[in-house]
């Protein structure tokens, strides 16, 4: 059943449903209410979610402590942790000149994947020194946050699944839905930790309503020349037609995009709002992070290139003190900064390591300034934007999807740099934790996309990459909906007769 289904069905008993996307409940309710259908009392949640909750409930009833790394911190921790053992010559296939921020990025996801399906066990003595040395990492990094008394999804997850199952921890509220799409996906431990919790009673799966796309929708297309154009001219579309923001939902296909976007309806003062948060990127308190960390001048750099990453964290928390101290700041910037002045202090014990100037500062970058500003996500009057992996449905009458070219969408779609899905298959991980179901899963959420009740869709693409200097080809997805619409697109950036599509000023806002 449909969730407007389900929520016929019960009323206004008390319910829990899992999910996967907390963008695709919260839209789904939403549609569900317009229809007359209010789930007033049905909460939804992921299962990490709950579980980290209950957890974290449990272990503060018992005045024990909780404290969980998030994905930053990790990378941090994981980043020391294989430095070390590079040094320390424990791996054979990793070297200390391939480890970067990226990498252990990635690396992180990977050992993520074989830890959920319970499969680390299984690469322990492998004859492949990759997978051998993944082991190696992993066990170092379990053993580091174990020291530190600090939780990561994995641990949660397992410790969760004990309490539920020995019933330390009992869950009141009746659970009785969940996303069939969420169910398919679950791996090992997740399966474990959902029966711990539902005890084997009889779930309801909720499937994704994916009505026709509606053919009514007006569809116009983009090719700009540059991202700066492609951004200028849809909100130079939106200003033209004189739509109120209330009403515009713009969908960056990728968070390249999605971040220059921002910055541009900052500059133009154009309300805003997103679904996880304004990013701590671009807040007060990093301007000062910023400048300070790229200043080779304030480290001590040795002859290899490598900082101590401890110094670097006092040095940052003494300078964001005296930031601190101005008297002219107001007092929500001043607590900001004193908030990443306590990071600084607390990570000098979780990182004392050397490594590249430039990894440190990607990593120490991501750690301090990772979060979001969630106090500016306010929707009343303000165009709704959010990255394709952050968004399942459209809700708003006026849609636009930018930066459809082939580099960016399907987006991340390749094959993991450190475990190729020949090598994932080996270890016997499911079909879902390789590249082809993140591909698979975008297409399905465009198609939801398009399937809402929209009054117009706009899809662009930019033609030529300003930054990198070069020319860049429409999405296979750009391309067939060009085609079934039967439209002609519109060019911008170009100079053509039509002097509105020459996008060089931006004073037509201003004239507006």
């Amino acid at each position: 059943m449909i969730l407007q289904e389900f929520n016929k069905s019960f009323g206004m008993q008390k319910k829990l449903i899992f999910h996967n996307s907390a963008e695709l409940y919260k839209r789904e309710c939403i549609q569900s209410a317009r229809a007359g259908v209010p789930s007033v009392n049905c909460e939804g949640w992921y299962l990490l979610a709950f579980a980290r909750t209950m957890l974290k409930d449990y272990k503060i009833g018992k005045g024990e402590s909780f404290e969980e790394a998030d994905c930053a911190m990790q990378i941090g921790i994981m980043l020391a942790c294989v430095l070390d053992l590079v040094r320390k010559k424990k791996l054979t296939y990793f070297k200390e000149s391939m480890i970067d921020n990226g990498t252990v990025r990635r690396l992180l996801l990977d050992i993520e994947t074989i830890r959920l399906d319970d499969k680390l066990l299984s690469i322990k003595d492998s004859s492949n020194a990759k997978l051998s040395d993944v082991y190696i990492i992993a066990e170092a990094y379990i053993e580091r946050l174990d020291k530190l008394n600090l939780y990561d999804s994995i641990k949660i997850i397992k410790e969760a699944s004990v309490l539920f199952s020995d019933g330390s921890i009992d869950n009141e509220v009746e659970i009785i839905g969940i996303y069939t799409d969420t169910l398919n996906d679950f791996f090992v431990l997740e399966k474990a930790l959902w029966n711990a919790i539902t005890k084997g009673k009889e779930i309801q799966n909720i499937d994704i309503c994916t009505a026709e796309i509606n053919q009514t929708s007006e569809k116009q297309f983009f090719r700009v020349f540059g991202l700066n154009n492609e951004i200028h001219a849809v909100i130079k579309d939106i200003v033209s037609r004189e739509i109120p923001w209330e009403q515009v939902q713009i969908i960056s296909s990728s968070s390249a995009n999605f971040y220059p976007l921002i910055t541009y309806l900052q500059k133009l003062e154009i309300p805003y709002c997103v679904p996880e948060g304004i990013s701590e990127r671009y807040s007060y308190a990093a301007s000062h992070i910023n400048t300070y960390l790229n200043n080779p001048a304030n480290f001590t750099i040795d002859s290899y290139g490598n900082v101590k990453t401890s110094e670097v964290f006092e040095g940052l928390a003494n300078r964001l003190e005296r930031v601190a101290g101005n008297s002219k700041l107001p007092q929500p910037s001043v607590l900001a900064i004193l908030n990443k002045v306590s990071i600084c202090r607390k990570s000098i014990t979780y990182y004392d390591f050397e490594a590249n100037y430039h990894v440190v500062m990607k990593m120490i970058e991501g750690i301090l300034l990772n979060g979001n500003c969630s106090e500016d996500n306010k929707e009343e009057g303000a165009i709704y934007v959010s990255s394709l992996q952050n968004t399942e449905v459209g809700f708003r009458p006026y849609l636009y999807l930018i930066g459809f070219e082939s580099r960016n969408y399907p987006g991340d779609s390749a094959q993991s740099p450190i475990l190729l899905d020949e090598e994932m298959r080996n270890i016997g991980l499911p079909e879902h934790a390789l590249s082809h179901k993140h591909r698979d899963n975008l297409e399905n959420r465009l198609k939801r996309i398009l399937a809402s009740n929209s009054k117009l869709q706009t899809i662009s693409y930019v033609s030529y990459d300003t930054v990198n200097m070069r020319e860049q080809n429409p999405s296979a997805f750009y391309q067939k909906e060009l085609k079934d619409s039967g439209c002609n697109e519109a060019l911008y950036g170009f100079v053509e007769d039509d002097e509105s599509r020459i996008l060089e000023a931006r004073e037509w806002l201003l004239k507006k």
